[in-house]
């Protein structure tokens, strides 16, 4: 509209904005011009008049590209789960006696915590010498179990024969668990208990704030995660103390409802408070899933940290986490597609397109909103080129999709048809000044073969 009203008065069409202040610069140049060549028509024997050109054509404004929304994975709360767990008591399979009070614990997760809960758990003797006691012999079948002789009941109570205070009775689980205790309690009594305990990580710990070297605990409270997740990972599909028992494809999968529990709150519901039929039976079936996708999960809620995955599997990883409601690890098999993605566009960037199609529906199918939204980016800006190579795919998309490529459209669609004007009107105007530049040649010529005939 603007432009073609600037055509019936004879005026030169420029855009400007005041936020970026674009086209400000053609518009002051080309004023500038328009008033030099209208001086040059009074003064027409002004020599240094004569190379001023007309005014330009204004280029159309390119927004700038938008860079690819980054995936943003929330913080593991691994430790506080588990943490949490002790302190509400839940489905807790083992209840230390300490000194005349109870601690509830779960015997899984202490088996991944430390080596001599494992020890003390699977049927085996283990001394425990004691600075505030003669040394004891603690034998599994000697403590106080409700059940037949020799097997694992629901609930298994233990007296341990060391008297402490009862900072140190509470603080020795949560420090394996959470790995981080007040420096309040860490005294040269807590140390000794933990030595007593065989609880080497946690003797490190106090050693160094008591010395006054807490910058070491740093170091200590790596090797202890890397402690725990070895072991936790050896307990994935493990009969060793497992209390459920999950049906995937014909193939039987033990596990431990305390990992679930704690690390998934679906589970928590489906395992804890009755209102689902999983919460009444030893072997839950699942089907339409994979069950090497299961167990991925099940490494996931054991450690904390995302299994190692291959493309196959992982779409079907994603679905169960989507499933169970793990955030986390659906943000992590996100951003593992997204890496993979972009190692195979090193090379040639439309090579992935139809791989990319395929995510951006399996990413609607399960929730996967960042992946989502990477798809939508990478196919927006390269429109064109994906509508030339995958014209099915493209179409096969439903219409809100359709709606928010077509909004997120990089270059805009607005800029192509400018862009088109813009070198169609440069075209015409070097075809009128190459029409002008031969009209003046031959005028010349004539001239000159005039002035040789006189």
């Amino acid at each position: 509209m603007g432009r073609q009203v600037a055509k019936e008065i004879g005026a030169t069409y420029y855009e400007t904005s005041v936020v970026t202040m674009w086209g400000v610069h053609h518009v002051f140049e080309s004023a500038i011009r328009t008033a030099l060549i209208t001086r040059r028509q009074t003064r027409f024997w002004s020599s240094h008049l004569k190379g001023v050109q007309r005014p330009q054509l204004q280029p159309p404004y390119l927004p700038e590209k938008a860079d690819p929304p980054n995936v943003s994975v929330p913080s593991s709360s691994y430790k506080e789960n588990l943490k949490g767990l002790l302190d509400s008591g839940m489905c807790a399979d083992v209840e230390f006696l300490v000194d005349g009070q109870t601690i509830k614990a779960h015997r899984a997760i202490l088996c991944a915590a430390a080596p001599t809960f494992a020890e003390l758990f699977s049927l085996k003797e283990v001394k425990i010498s004691s600075s505030f006691g003669p040394p004891e012999k603690l034998v599994f079948q000697d403590a106080s179990v409700f059940g037949n002789p020799g097997s694992l009941p629901e609930v298994l109570w233990l007296w341990i024969p060391i008297t402490a205070s009862g900072s140190v009775k509470h603080t020795t689980l949560p420090f394996k668990l959470s790995g981080n205790i007040p420096l309040e309690a860490c005294t040269e009594e807590l140390e000794e208990a933990a030595r007593n305990l065989q609880l080497v990580s946690l003797v490190d710990y106090v050693a160094n704030i008591v010395n006054n070297t807490e910058y070491m605990n740093t170091e200590v409270h790596s090797r202890m995660v890397r402690e725990m997740t070895s072991c936790a990972k050896k307990l994935v599909n493990s009969q060793m103390f497992s209390d459920i028992v999950f049906q995937i494809e014909g193939r039987i999968v033990m596990a431990h409802k305390a990992f679930l529990v704690a690390q998934c709150e679906m589970m928590e519901a489906m395992f804890m408070t009755g209102h689902f039929k999983e919460s009444g039976v030893q072997v839950v079936e699942f089907k339409d899933t994979s069950c090497d996708a299961f167990l991925k999960v099940l490494e996931y809620l054991y450690t904390g940290q995302c299994p190692s995955l291959c493309v196959d599997d992982i779409i079907d990883v994603m679905a169960l986490a989507n499933f169970f409601c793990l955030t986390r690890l659906v943000a992590l098999c996100e951003q593992l597609i997204i890496k993979e993605l972009q190692v195979a566009m090193a090379t040639n960037e439309m090579a992935v397109a139809e791989d990319i199609i395929g995510y951006l529906l399996e990413a609607q199918i399960h929730n996967a909103t960042q992946l989502e939204a990477w798809c939508i980016h990478f196919i927006a800006t390269h429109y064109n080129a994906i509508c030339r190579q995958c014209p099915k795919h493209i179409k096969n998309l439903d219409s809100l999709t359709l709606k928010s490529i077509e909004k997120k459209r990089w270059p805009p669609p607005w800029y192509i048809l400018e862009a088109d004007w813009f070198e169609k009107a440069t075209r015409e105007l070097d075809n009128e000044k190459a029409a002008e530049k031969l009209r003046k040649s031959s005028k010349h010529i004539r001239h000159k073969r005039k002035c040789s005939c006189l």
